[in-house]
């Protein structure tokens, strides 16, 4: 999370991992005026990536404008598990999925697994719907940045994105990405 003061306003950025948000926070703060970041771990949190549930708690401040962005949910799972494990393998990220991200409880937060946290969980509070009141941007729709894309049909196969496409289905859903699934049963009926 990142507080920040630019044209009078007073704006919060939500880092959802794995969408930019290193490089978003560090253009935020080469141009305006940071109030308060946070950043890093500590006590079993992960100050970085404070969820808009937890705003209140963390952005104590009167007509705040809350900004996040949201990545693919195929490519953000790939980036964060070699983010996380560089020197593994497509078998590895493969076994990963089918074996630890499939059977996964996220409804109990552990900071060391952020990073494949659906990025819904960072944006919506008690309910499935999206707030009104935060900007949502899809990293891929940004011209400003380059962010690395992968060729899922080298890092995927079919039965990993059946998982990705359960776990992350609200992702799908409220951030309107494609699902690869659906795009192919849909044209082997076509």
């Amino acid at each position: 999370m990142l507080i920040y003061k630019q044209n009078n306003f007073l704006y919060c950025f939500i880092h959802i991992p794995k969408t930019a948000g290193k490089t978003i926070r560090n253009n935020i703060k080469n141009k305006t005026a940071v109030i308060k970041e946070y950043w890093g771990c500590s006590d079993d949190f992960d100050y970085a990536h404070i969820s808009y549930a937890l705003r209140n708690k963390f952005c104590k401040y009167d007509k705040v404008l809350y900004h996040t962005c949201v990545r693919n949910p195929y490519q953000r799972l790939i980036s964060s598990y070699f983010y996380k494990n560089p020197i593994n393998t497509i078998a590895e990220l493969r076994l990963f999925i089918k074996m630890v991200l499939k059977y996964y409880d996220f409804s109990n937060y552990n900071y060391n697994f952020i990073q494949y946290y659906p990025s819904y969980l960072f944006i919506c509070e008690n309910t499935l719907t999206l707030p009104e009141n935060i900007i949502i941007e899809k990293i891929e729709d940004n011209k400003n940045f380059k962010i690395n894309t992968h060729d899922i049909s080298i890092f995927l196969d079919t039965e990993c994105i059946s998982i990705i496409d359960k776990v992350y289905a609200k992702d799908f859903e409220l951030f309107n990405y494609k699902n690869e699934n659906n795009d192919r049963n849909t044209q082997l009926y076509v």
